[in-house]
């Protein structure tokens, strides 16, 4: 097979494959770093049940004092027990030194397994703390003793526990699929699925924020969630409200996940998870502060869904209101990661000629052009969302030429990054093949001389296919009599291969993604 025939065989390979293919890599790339920033462990930190003054730091020696004296009859215990939850909220070094106390561990246990539901709760939480920590050790104690006992308090009657032990259940199952395949074969899903009718709002987002964790990751088994149920429950809490916020975001993280899983998309537009998140997303826009903590997993879930097929995005684009709001996600100043995944998602829909046709008339290809001078990583999805409205044909190629794209493209060829200087070649070479004045800008913009510097590339790809791009649209002779007498056709350059679906934009520094 020539060099040619392969790339028109990527060009024309059939859009779910390439959806598929794209899907694959983005849990490949993406796995470390959203795990350690997205779905990570997470403290709880209480307000209304922070009483206790605090040292700024505690020392090892104190922790092996308070394990010590934890361990005697006495009435402090409450204090105590707030005491440690507090202190294992300091790092994995004091976690260390209390479990290295005889006993003290079966003593926390113990309280955990008593019938004082205030201590309890103070119990549950050390546990909660205890599993947020890094090491795994760690977590692996709280889950062969602990576990069983918040697992069953879930079924209780007391809501402040149930919060609780979700929570810290939660925090279990964000350490890995070991820990994870354990909490199901313990019976984690039906007291967790069954929560989600809770009337206590907080009840819920703890039991979001477990189901998410349970979701996450290659091999965990969302078959058995969604056979439970999950998706018709967690759906309904999709609501824009100033008391649902909170459970707002764990929802739609728990949704990502599940949405992640090309197995079941269809159950969740059976569902109704796409009018859901097109509402909320819409009615977000409207919000001054932006609230990022939800806006970005509505955003990734509703970008999960559009590697389905054309029918979802036709489903997604239905409401005119939609696109309006994701200008206004663009313009964002306050969380500038809203607007990367907000070009992620246009990216994923520009995949259907209607939707680029609509983003031409709206004008956003001009904002867009424009934003190919900000950070790299949103110039990176910019560059990626013009790309797919070019692979469209000539008339958009005309558009995004006439809105002066060149010049940022040309600028793109002199990028570092390798991926950055391959998109830049793709849409160069989109540009000079579907416009007729497109080489003259090319050359006007120093474009020759940027292929040229990339014919030296280290990235042999890239000297190739600078190399074609010249001898196709600048270095070949214009003499016609040659032409006859070898009777040679123009060669014709390979087009680029649509990317209909992009891996989600890195993280980066998104602390405020999830508290």
């Amino acid at each position: 097979m020539s060099h040619k025939e392969q790339f028109k065989k990527g060009a024309t390979s059939d859009v779910g494959k390439l959806r598929g293919r794209r899907r694959k890599k983005q849990s490949e790339v993406r796995k470390q770093r959203r795990e350690k920033v997205l779905t990570a462990k997470r403290l709880r930190h209480d307000s209304e049940m922070q009483d206790v003054e605090t040292e700024d730091e505690y020392t090892v020696e104190q922790m092996i004092q308070l394990a010590k004296d934890f361990q005697k009859p006495g009435s402090e215990r409450q204090k105590q027990l707030k005491t440690l939850r507090k202190m294992f909220a300091e790092g994995s070094d004091l976690i260390e030194a209390f479990v290295g106390v005889e006993n003290a561990m079966d003593r926390l246990v113990g309280i955990l397994s008593g019938n004082e539901p205030e201590l309890q709760i103070e119990a549950a939480w050390c546990v909660n703390n205890m599993a947020s920590s890094a090491e795994h050790q760690h977590t692996m104690l709280a889950l062969k003793q602990a576990a069983p006992y918040l697992i069953t308090y879930l079924s209780g009657q007391n809501a402040k526990l149930q919060d609780q032990c979700a929570w810290a259940l939660g925090n279990l199952a964000a350490d890995s699929a070991e820990v994870r395949d354990t909490l199901m074969s313990q019976g984690i899903l039906p007291p967790l699925v069954k929560l989600l009718q809770s009337p206590t709002p907080r009840v819920v987002q703890s039991v979001a924020f477990a189901l998410s964790n349970l979701a996450r990751g290659q091999g965990s088994d969302t078959r058995a969630m969604m056979d439970a149920g999950i998706a018709k429950l967690l759906i309904p809490h999709l609501k824009v409200e100033e008391d649902n916020m909170a459970v707002l975001t764990e929802v739609a993280w728990a949704l990502t996940y599940l949405a992640a899983k090309l197995e079941h998309e269809e159950a969740l537009v059976e569902a109704g998870i796409i009018p859901k998140l097109v509402e909320a997303l819409v009615s977000l826009s409207k919000q001054k502060p932006h609230h990022a903590q939800s806006i970005t997993p509505l955003l990734r879930c509703l970008g999960n869904m559009c590697s389905g097929p054309d029918e979802y995005i036709t489903m997604i684009t239905k409401d005119s209101n939609l696109l309006p709001a994701f200008e206004v996600f663009l313009d964002s100043d306050e969380h500038r990661h809203i607007k990367k995944e907000t070009l992620w998602v246009v990216s994923n829909l520009s995949g259907v000629e209607s939707v680029c046709q609509t983003l031409i008339d709206m004008g956003l290809p001009l904002k867009m052009i424009n934003l190919l001078h900000s950070t790299f990583d949103i110039k990176k999805e910019a560059a990626l969302c013009l790309c797919n409205l070019a692979h469209h044909g000539e008339k958009f190629c005309e558009e995004l030429l006439k809105q002066g794209v060149f010049p940022h493209v040309v600028a793109m060829l002199k990028s570092h990054d390798p991926d950055m200087v391959i998109e830049a070649l793709w849409f160069s070479e989109m540009l000079l093949r579907m416009t007729k004045t497109g080489c003259e800008v090319f050359q006007d913009n120093e474009g020759v001389g940027s292929l040229e510097a990339l014919e030296y590339h280290s990235d042999s790809n890239i000297q190739q296919q600078a190399h074609e791009l010249l001898e196709m649209y600048f270095y070949q002779e214009q003499d016609e009599t040659e032409e006859k007498d070898d009777g040679d056709e123009k060669k014709e350059f390979p087009p680029w291969r649509v990317k209909a679906q992009q891996q989600a934009p890195e993280e980066g520094s998104m602390e405020d993604a999830k508290e």
